[in-house]
């Protein structure tokens, strides 16, 4: 079994992505953590880094293709990214039943896929040319165990997984 060393993961702020990061933490892994609450990321990235992890921690917004390309470029330049998780993600209120409010529509749209796009497009062609690294698309229950458990049996593809397979569809 493969074991990442250097890991990006983003929507890191909080739910799954800080637990990822959380769990990944340890001494010998560099992390790339980013997410929208820039106080609540400082404080998992300290969290990381007493756990012995040396960790990059920066708001980009997901919805920003040039800004992502960027910070993961950047990231990526420094020590070749092993495993990308693209975990950022918005949820529509489910107590808030008017449909007219195509704003919220439209933005959690622009974050669940564009942002999800927008995560893997400056990474896949770098990673594919080196024959190195994978990439998940979080979904619910995607834990770091789960994680390993598809690598076993996906060998050395990328393992995309989604409740909303529009991101990844081959």
């Amino acid at each position: 079994m493969k074991s990442f060393r250097c890991i990006v993961i983003t929507g890191a702020s909080s739910g799954i992505g800080e637990a990822l990061a959380l769990d990944y933490a340890a001494p010998g892994i560099a992390l790339g953590l980013s997410g929208r609450d820039s106080g609540r990321l400082g404080k998992i990235a300290e969290a990381c880094r007493a756990r012995g992890a040396t960790v990059r921690a920066d708001t980009v917004d997901a919805t920003d293709r040039a800004a992502m390309a960027d910070w993961l470029t950047a990231f990526d330049e420094t020590q070749p990214v092993d495993l990308l998780i693209a975990n950022a993600g918005v949820s529509l209120s489910q107590n808030d039943p008017a449909l007219e409010k195509f704003d919220a529509v439209r933005r959690t749209m622009a974050v669940n896929f564009d942002g999800v796009l927008n995560t893997v497009e400056p990474l896949a062609g770098r990673m594919a040319a080196f024959r190195h690294g994978q990439i998940c698309r979080r979904r619910r229950g995607a834990t770091p165990e789960r994680l390993q458990q598809r690598q076993r049996r996906r060998g050395r593809r990328p393992c995309y997984s989604s409740p909303r397979a529009a991101p990844m569809s081959r």
